[in-house]
Parts: structure tokens; C-alpha cells; sequence
């Protein structure tokens, strides 16, 4: 189980975006990164409650793979950059 706290901290150790608002928390995927096909995945709490959103984006930032796609504006850019 993870926890904001550590979720925040390992988007920004990636270099991927993350925040949260009063309807739900978004993450973005560093430059020339995808999460699972996705540059960004947004989760509205009221889902399935707080707890499983830390715990979907930990996930998510644990198998970051390349962007491949060769039209996408972020196929040649660096994590980080």
C-alpha cells in the first residue's frame, strides 16, 4: 500500500508531474515516458476511494516504459528533460 506522501515523492524522483485537487489527483508521465499507452492518468477519488488511487499510481510509476510512438512530440526527448 502506498501513500501520498510516497507517490508524490517518487513522481517527482521520476521527474513526472502530480497533483491533486479537491476532485481528484492526476499524474503525468515524464517526458518521453508512458504509463501503460498513457501520458497522463487522472483518478477521481470517489471511485473506489483514496487508498486505491495511491495504490494504482505507484503502480503506474513503477512500470514506466519508452514512448515509441513516432509521431508523438515526446518520442525523442529524454526523462527529466
Amino acid at each position: 500500500m502506498a501513500s501520498k506522501k510516497q507517490v508524490e515523492a517518487k513522481a517527482l524522483k521520476l521527474g513526472a508531474q502530480f497533483s491533486v485537487d479537491s476532485n481528484g489527483a492526476n499524474l503525468g508521465a515524464p517526458a518521453g515516458m508512458i504509463f501503460e499507452g498513457y501520458h497522463a492518468i487522472y483518478s477521481p477519488f470517489y471511485l473506489d476511494g483514496k487508498q486505491s488511487v495511491w495504490d494504482e499510481f505507484w503502480d503506474y510509476l513503477k512500470n514506466l516504459e519508452a514512448c515509441d510512438y513516432a509521431l508523438c512530440e515526446c518520442a525523442n526527448q529524454k526523462v527529466g528533460a
